[in-house]
């Protein structure tokens, strides 16, 4: 099949490529030049069109995906990782070396509680960097727990990051109101111990 990739799952790839790029907020414009591409090389990509092994494998790198080859190892003649020249291969991350068959059991409760897919859910923790999405905490999550939690606006729905559990009862117990949660931290503040200065 020379360097040209396998249509179908070439289709599915550009389709999977285009949804973690829109996902990260990253224009064509820039992933074609951190990948080393032209911009019309990676537009044929997402829309599945004819595309070369070199493309796909410089866009992958650009978006630390490479584990996404593996997927292809039966239809690829050549070894994709040895095409990748004077670049250092990225660690895959926690949330790539899972399987989905790890997460089957919150598959269906993302869907009908928040209409997410777990290929969503998955981007969203690489996307936080696996840490909580209070910026105050910072906790690091499990991808599997119950303990992660997926935080929605309850007025409109729109998904909003995931939080600890910690963070998610809080903001459930203050009925997500800015006033109380400003007069919290001032609570906090008022009556944090003061630490006495050494005297002379």
């Amino acid at each position: 099949m020379n360097d040209n990739l396998c249509q179908l799952s070439l289709q599915k790839l550009g389709k999977d490529i285009e949804q973690i790029r829109l996902f990260r907020d990253i224009t064509r414009k820039t992933l074609s030049e951190k990948a080393g591409i032209s911009l019309n090389a990676l537009i044929h990509l997402e829309k599945g069109k004819n595309a070369s092994l070199s493309t796909l494998i410089a866009t992958l790198s650009a978006l630390n995906r490479l584990d996404w080859l593996n997927s292809l190892s039966p239809q690829i003649t050549v070894n994709p990782l040895k095409m990748v020249r004077g670049k250092k291969r990225q660690r895959a991350s926690r949330a790539s070396s899972l399987t989905k068959t790890g997460l089957e059991h919150k598959k269906d409760h993302l869907k009908r509680q928040y209409n997410l897919t777990l290929d969503q859910y998955i981007h969203m923790f690489e996307f936080q960097n696996h840490k909580c999405g209070n910026p105050g905490c910072n906790k690091e999550l499990d991808l599997k727990s119950s303990e992660t939690c997926v935080d929605h606006c309850h007025t409109t729905g729109k998904i909003r990051s995931l939080l600890c559990s910690g963070c998610n009862t809080a903001l459930g117990m203050i009925s997500e109101d800015n006033k109380k949660a400003i007069g919290l931290a001032n609570y906090i503040s008022k009556y944090a111990v003061a630490v006495d200065k050494p005297k002379d």
